[in-house]
């Protein structure tokens, strides 16, 4: 019985001897996302802006990845489901997407696509939790997003 005490810490202290870095030895900066150098101030001026301001200003953090100089923000409201919001990295202005999105294909890891030298926006699920999940195209003009007519 002892001899098995042993050899079940003898296992014990190998296995964690050997299970790598701790989290107290892993640098932050290894696992983060690339910043901008000149974050921008924000424009919050509508009750949606304020409600995220949290999550818009960490996303007004990243390079522009979205029709120029702005930055996509994809916002969580939910299991399944997104807010989206373009941010100019000149002006701070917040442009929101007009409904969230949700109930994309369980194939598709990410509803949205788009470019950073396109204003076009691919997006695959429902609005607004209503209606058939499908692909819609958008358009966004520097203020909103309008939708493409279907071919």
């Amino acid at each position: 019985m002892v001899l098995m005490r042993w050899a079940v810490l003898s296992i014990v202290i190998v296995v964690t001897s050997h299970a790598g870095p701790c989290l107290s030895t892993i640098k932050p900066e290894a696992h983060a996302q690339p910043r901008h150098a000149n974050p921008v101030a924000l424009k919050l001026t509508d009750p949606l802006s304020r409600r995220y301001r949290s999550a818009l200003r960490e996303a007004a953090l990243a390079p522009a990845n979205f029709s120029g100089d702005h930055v996509l923000a994809q916002i969580g409201c939910g299991a399944g489901c997104i807010r989206i919001a373009a941010i100019d990295r000149q002006s701070g202005r917040v442009s929101w997407f007009p409904a969230t999105i949700s109930g994309w294909p369980l194939a598709v890891t990410n509803p949205l696509q788009f470019d950073r030298n396109s204003p076009i926006l691919i997006v695959q699920g429902m609005l607004d939790e209503r209606g058939p999940s499908t692909t819609r195209r958008y358009r966004f003009d520097g203020r909103r997003f309008q939708p493409l007519k279907r071919r």
